[in-house]
């Protein structure tokens, strides 16, 4: 090790360490750190000119206490951010909703799972989520049963309570009407729900959906 003295502008660094086992890039990348020059910035003068990134510092006769001048421009301060750091878990659920870009998921009511997937593939429908936010709690006609009236209502608050929340909701009023308008999917077995299939719940639910906006005008 050879210690230098390094003055650069108004500034004066002593025993500033040289290992001279490795090129003088390492060199500069100890003065980036002291001065905030980046090591591509830097001119030092050094017998036979300016330091090369990788010179042989046998070569350039460095000696113990020997002052180097360097030149170069520092980088610009970072500064503080004016607003502080915010975090998704810190905002209101409405704008969590926003930051996160997607909405809450279901609870499984036990073997749910197959009605959960059907509510989340239906949700995803933009055209669907349109026509029911026109569909009124007043839009049913004589076309129109009343379970299956009250099923559409109960869809169509429970897409929009899973675009107003991040956290998972329990779709317990669309179950207990799914269930009194196709009470095979109240089956139990043991005391317990039975699962069921998927696709006849997509098809019952998609059916009831279209015939209520249907009836009340919306395509």
């Amino acid at each position: 090790m050879i210690p230098v003295s390094v003055k650069w502008q108004k500034e004066l660094f002593k025993d500033v360490e040289i290992d001279t086992t490795q090129p003088p890039y390492v060199f500069k990348c100890q003065l980036y750190d002291l001065t905030g020059v980046p090591p591509e910035r830097q001119k030092i003068m050094v017998k036979g000119g300016l330091l090369k990134d990788d010179a042989d510092w046998s070569t350039l006769g460095v000696k113990e206490g020997q002052k180097l001048m360097m030149m170069g421009t520092a980088d610009e301060i970072i500064k503080s951010p004016e607003k502080g750091t915010v975090f998704v878990e810190d905002l209101p659920e409405e704008e969590q909703v926003v930051a996160v870009g997607h909405t809450a998921g279901l609870f499984n009511l036990g073997n749910t799972c197959y009605m959960n997937s059907t509510l989340q593939c239906l949700h995803s429908v933009p055209e669907l989520k349109s026509a029911l936010i026109q569909y009124s709690h007043s839009g049913r006609n004589n076309d129109v049963d009343q379970s299956s009236h009250l099923l559409t209502v109960a869809t169509r608050d429970l897409f929009n309570e899973l675009d107003k929340s991040v956290k998972p909701v329990a779709p317990m009023q669309f179950w207990m009407l799914l269930r009194k308008k196709y009470p095979q999917f109240g089956q139990l077995h043991n005391g317990v729900f039975m699962q069921q299939d998927a696709e006849e719940c997509w098809t019952q639910l998609l059916y009831t959906l279209s015939q209520s906006l249907r009836s009340n005008g919306s395509r």
